[in-house]
């Protein structure tokens, strides 16, 4: 399986089940079985976008199908066995491997990938058509992969946002920091916390959340992927939260409101605890060190310690292993961005590491964004006009065994 994919192994196992028994080209029956399934999605209102260009001129045969059944193509000459002209049961594997992974590709971007590699040996292009209507019939088990875990039984968190009269060094200037932290509200312990300078605010709000989410999550042996993810019922911010943090949350059924937590551990860290510092300019990693310090004196734990503790009680399980980001979008989609370009090699270049994923060769020379591991950095997720492309490994942190070590240079 390509290193881009994280797919549920029982889904293939049972589409190629389905398929044994095929040539290496799917059976006509297969074929118009996919095309007016898809036609019927269509109809229902519950077909992905973007559809195909000539979709539209489908739609009379798809209306002719739904009142007089799977015969009305011949009344309308529609040519199914040239729509899916090169489609061998290789394609179709791949596109069940791409379209169900948790990276949540669009049919688009799967006849991207494909086709790329598909045009560069043969003569004839593949038909988006085809690659579309076969993923509708796949939504099914896209569902499936996509699936979260979760429990909402953790107490309400605090998400509170405070001004430390110390400079924070980013990108060689110096500035204001706020700190963002969020707290349990039980146990009134800092869950996760960011130095945040005043134009990524917004970026730092997401990584504090990211953080806490990540921090929660516990082994299960029968949850998806291995993991249940447990969240609290209700978030109490004092500061406005950004528009994707909000309709993350609403997705998973937690109540956002906003008011200012009272506690005495709020206040002690937001009062002026770093007076004593002996210096008043810090990196963000110098930062992190003495923040740690001091909610281990004040409060008697502190993020890094329990992380740590979670980390080795759950060393041996697989699921826990997985990276948060990769198995679940939303917490993809926290990351912030960082621009970036394919070389001409078909490497994405970044911190002395070389980024690699054999699709990436087809867009050599473009400009890109990318989002960043927080678990290691021998990963990267690849963007391309703000539409996830693939996931890509950091060659120099690939062991002899195809797995990658999880390594962080600024943790």
């Amino acid at each position: 399986m390509n290193a881009n994919v994280q797919t549920i192994a029982p889904l293939k196992v049972e589409v190629e089940a389905l398929l044994r028994h095929e040539s290496i080209y799917l059976a006509k029956e297969r074929r118009y079985d996919i095309f007016f399934r898809a036609m019927d999605i269509y109809l229902a209102g519950k077909a992905t976008t973007p559809y195909p260009d000539d979709l539209l001129a489908q739609d009379k045969f798809a209306r002719a199908v739904h009142f007089l059944g799977s015969g009305a193509y011949l009344m309308l000459g529609i040519d199914i066995e040239e729509i899916y002209q090169g489609i061998t049961l290789k394609e179709f594997t791949t596109i069940v491997d791409l379209f169900c992974s948790t990276l949540e590709l669009s049919a688009k971007t799967v006849f991207d990938l494909i086709s790329k590699t598909y045009n560069a040996t043969q003569s004839s292009p593949l038909c988006y058509m085809a690659i579309w209507t076969i993923c509708q019939n796949l939504l099914g088990l896209r569902s499936q992969s996509l699936e979260i875990s979760q429990s909402l039984d953790q107490p309400d968190w605090w998400l509170i946002g405070a001004r430390i009269p110390i400079k924070l060094l980013e990108n060689e200037t110096f500035y204001q920091l706020t700190l963002i932290a969020i707290l349990d509200s039980l146990d009134e312990l800092v869950i996760a916390y960011r130095a945040a300078a005043p134009h990524s605010l917004s970026s730092s709000i997401k990584l504090a959340f990211y953080d806490a989410i990540a921090s929660r999550r516990e082994p299960s042996d029968t949850a998806n992927h291995g993991i249940v993810w447990k969240l609290p019922e209700r978030i109490i911010s004092s500061i406005e939260l950004p528009i994707d943090i909000e309709n993350i949350f609403r997705r998973w059924g937690v109540e956002i409101t906003y008011s200012v937590p009272q506690s005495s551990a709020v206040s002690l860290i937001s009062s002026n605890w770093s007076k004593d510092l002996p210096i008043r300019k810090l990196l963000n990693s110098q930062f992190n060190r003495v923040f740690e310090n001091y909610l281990a004196n004040l409060l008697g734990d502190s993020p890094g310690r329990n992380q740590a503790r979670r980390n080795y009680k759950y060393r041996h399980s697989s699921g826990y292993q997985l990276d948060p980001a990769q198995i679940v979008s939303d917490l993809r989609n926290l990351l912030p961005y960082n621009p970036a370009h394919i070389s001409e090699s078909g490497v994405v270049e970044r911190n002395q590491y070389h980024y690699e994923n054999n699709y990436l060769i087809h867009w050599a020379g473009r400009d890109v964004k990318i989002r960043c591991s927080e678990n290691t950095d021998a990963t990267i997720w690849v963007y391309l006009d703000d539409e996830i492309l693939c996931q890509a490994q950091a060659r120099e942190l690939r062991r002899q065994d195809g797995s990658y070590r999880t390594f962080r240079k600024d943790r």
